[in-house]
């Protein structure tokens, strides 16, 4: 419960407009009526496979979209649930949002995924066909929802459980969505050689996850990037401000999160966004978005 408190208040204090919250539990007899006294309506996707059914049957995790009542207004939503195994499902859940306060009344399409865990080559792929059965579905989505296929915002937020130079993060690129913290994410990617340098020196490598896993595949103490706001670059959105994660202080002797101040082992995202002057984008050969 200090968890559930400590979350709901590190979501709520900076007044988004949208939150999005991925292993969301005690979602209908918490965060949903605590939210709702913080001025926010909810949707919420759970996850048919969510591994806290290990510990009771009657427990379930998912993912959530808050948005605040003031400033927002739902006008559609999307939850995949055809998928037959726990491989093929990219959890993934779309809201179709029309900012009130915006003289264009502009529409946006925001997402909330939470992609395979795990770093094994065969999670990797996954990850990746993840990532295009979320695009193939944004694009109908939009097809068949959206007021203005071209002029459509597009936010996706989540836990990808991916480094940048993923294959699943070079396709959403390729799509055009580009993320809040790319300067920082690059500064860190590819080269660990660089990493290693970084730490010698003094420096950590940018992260947004901190957790010590034991296992195959699992090196241990890993502080890595894997939490991701991506937005249609492509189409004019831009970044106007953001908050750095805290990437020190957790207290002493803490290898891993969570911790007493820290209720997640992922650190909170946080960036505003402006639509002023969206970028007309050119159809595709089906009618459908260019982030397909």
């Amino acid at each position: 419960n200090n968890n559930n408190n400590n979350n709901n208040e590190n979501d709520s204090t900076s007044n988004p407009d949208v939150i999005c919250v991925q292993e969301c539990d005690h979602y209908y007899d918490f965060f949903e009526p605590e939210m709702q006294k913080r001025g926010y309506f909810g949707i919420y996707r759970e996850d048919k496979w969510s591994p806290c059914q290990k510990f009771s049957n009657e427990l379930k995790d998912g993912l959530a979209i808050f948005c605040k009542r003031e400033t927002v207004e739902l006008v559609g939503m999307h939850v995949s649930t055809t998928a037959e195994t726990k491989e093929q499902d990219a959890k993934v859940l779309f809201a179709r949002l029309i900012m009130k306060k915006s003289l264009t009344r502009q529409e946006v399409v925001v997402i909330n995924a939470h992609l395979e865990s795990g770093q094994s080559p065969d999670k990797v792929v996954t990850r990746v066909n993840q990532a295009k059965e979320m695009c193939s579905r944004l694009n109908a989505f939009c097809v068949a929802q959206c007021s203005n296929i071209n002029t459509v915002q597009i936010v996706v937020c989540g836990d990808f459980n991916a480094t940048p130079e993923e294959p699943c993060m070079e396709h959403l690129r390729g799509r055009g969505l580009k993320s809040a913290y790319e300067d920082l994410e690059t500064s860190n990617s590819s080269k660990n050689g660089e990493q290693e340098q970084q730490q010698l020196e003094g420096e950590e490598p940018f992260f947004t996850t901190f957790k010590t896993r034991l296992g195959f595949f699992k090196n241990g103490t890993s502080k890595r990037v894997s939490d991701y706001i991506m937005y249609s670059a492509h189409r004019g959105a831009k970044i106007v401000s953001r908050v750095e994660p805290q990437q020190s202080g957790f207290g002493e002797g803490v290898v891993g999160l969570p911790s007493k101040t820290q209720p997640s082992d992922h650190l909170c995202l946080r960036s505003r966004l402006s639509f002023e002057h969206p970028i007309v984008a050119t159809p595709t050969s089906n009618g459908g978005a260019q982030a397909k």
